[in-house]
């Protein structure tokens, strides 16, 4: 049989030059937004007062966006991550037509990350639990 080489795919090298682009330009244009005027700070106060978050975190927007992250969008990120993990672990299996080692692949891409899922949300909740309970002891 004959080795091949394999090809140094290009769109890996894409990725690793678009995706710092795109995060540096995300910053610059929050920094603008938060530049502009005391309209979008304003807006941040009454969203924040109205989702119960003080007014000090209403001041800073790092900190409303952290608040957010780290209460709402972190499990549905981890959710969306994995639904598309397993989709794709699914359909190799689907196409695997009786190759064991296809079939293997995807049954341990399920057991991973099913396996990463608990891991991850069980971090979160201790860390839900673990933050509260240390603000409280350290005031």
């Amino acid at each position: 049989m004959r080795a091949y080489k394999r090809k140094s795919n290009g769109v890996k090298k894409l990725y690793i030059f678009f995706i710092p682009i795109i995060f540096l330009l995300f910053v610059n244009f929050s920094l603008t937004a938060e530049a502009s005027g005391t309209k979008f700070n304003e807006g941040l106060k009454v969203t924040g007062q109205g989702a119960g978050y003080p007014v000090e975190a209403a001041n800073n927007p790092g900190n409303f966006l952290a608040k957010m992250f780290g209460s709402v969008l972190t499990p549905m990120f981890m959710g969306v991550i994995a639904m598309l993990i397993l989709g794709y672990a699914g359909y190799t299996w689907m196409t695997a037509r009786g190759e064991e080692q296809k079939i293997e692949k995807a049954k341990d891409m399920i057991k991973n990350t099913i396996f990463a899922l608990v891991v991850a949300f069980s971090a979160y909740a201790i860390l839900k639990l673990i933050i509260p309970l240390w603000e409280f002891v350290t005031k």
